[in-house]
């Protein structure tokens, strides 16, 4: 869906549009910006978006910049890009950064103004960072506000448990009754985990089937079992959606910061860990990480 997105502004948006690698490399670029610039595509496709620099602004801008863009995966300010034939213009750039971290673009647009592109790109942006089926952060999101629900950890001296859910029996559901009734019953599941969240309590969507839910202001990390315990029981209740009852097994990994790591990757592996240990062990359980 992004990348129909990506495509109709290309299309038709009057403002310039680049989209690069990580590094840079620019992969697309359309008529606007290759009119504003003076190259044509096949001198630009390939080249590090660098080739438009002008040379006008301190090292210190480029860095600001792509701290914003690691950080917040986004930046937006004026900025005097050169054309082909030497003039320096100024231009306004707003730079996204879409897909996840091991595929990671970033779209630029160049525009005198506000304009409806960026409309557009505020669009994109959302897409990136939020799932459109639930409504539920990316990890890459989840992960910037684990860290600050970390941060309010080590203040208070308490505990946060990082749940790793994986859901079990969606792919037979979506076969047989459809694909319709198989995201009803995600929309389901996901509303009656929610209700449930306390406070600081959030979620995201890892991938597929498989969720994240951060647990927060543990005073102990004992007082995240029966918490599990009732989210599995909520999880497995019977839903009925056109007709059907239907039922679904769960497994959740467990794992807590600050006792067993300070790095969210690192947790959010050592519970994808604990799952797959839960699922071998029952149809339908949990597993805490130190008991592996």
């Amino acid at each position: 869906m992004i990348r129909r997105l990506i495509d109709a502004i290309f299309a038709n948006t009057h403002d310039g549009m680049m989209l690069t690698t990580k590094e840079g490399t620019i992969l697309q670029v359309n008529s606007a910006l290759l009119h504003q610039c003076g190259y044509s595509s096949s001198e630009l496709i390939g080249q590090n978006a660098r080739c438009l620099k002008s040379n006008r602004h301190l090292p210190t801008f480029y860095r600001q910049m792509w701290a914003a863009l690691h950080s917040k995966r986004q930046w937006q300010g004026e900025m005097w890009n050169r054309r082909k034939n030497g003039e320096a213009y100024k231009i306004w750039l707003k730079i996204i950064g879409i897909g996840n971290e091991t595929n990671l673009h970033y779209l630029g647009i160049c525009s005198p103004t506000t304009s409806k592109s960026e409309e557009w790109l505020e669009t994109i942006f959302n897409h990136s960072c939020y799932d459109p089926l639930t409504g539920l952060p990316y990890w890459w999101l989840f992960k910037e506000k684990l860290i600050a629900l970390f941060a309010l950890s080590r203040r208070y001296s308490t505990h946060v448990a990082l749940l790793y859910i994986s859901l079990d029996g969606f792919k037979p559901i979506n076969h047989l009754l459809g694909y319709q009734i198989g995201d009803q019953l995600f929309q389901e599941i996901v509303d009656r985990l929610q209700s449930r969240l306390r406070g600081a309590d959030m979620m995201a969507r890892i991938k597929g089937d498989c969720f994240a839910m951060a647990l927060s202001d543990l005073k102990e990390i004992n007082n995240a079992t029966n918490v599990v315990q009732n989210i599995l029981q909520w999880l497995q209740m019977p839903v009925s959606i056109a007709g059907q009852t239907i039922t679904i097994k769960a497994h959740i990994g467990v794992t807590f910061y600050p006792d067993y790591h300070s790095d969210p990757e690192i947790l959010l592996k050592q519970a994808q860990s604990a799952a797959n240990q839960a699922k071998q062990m029952s149809e339908g359980g949990f597993c805490i990480f130190k008991d592996l």
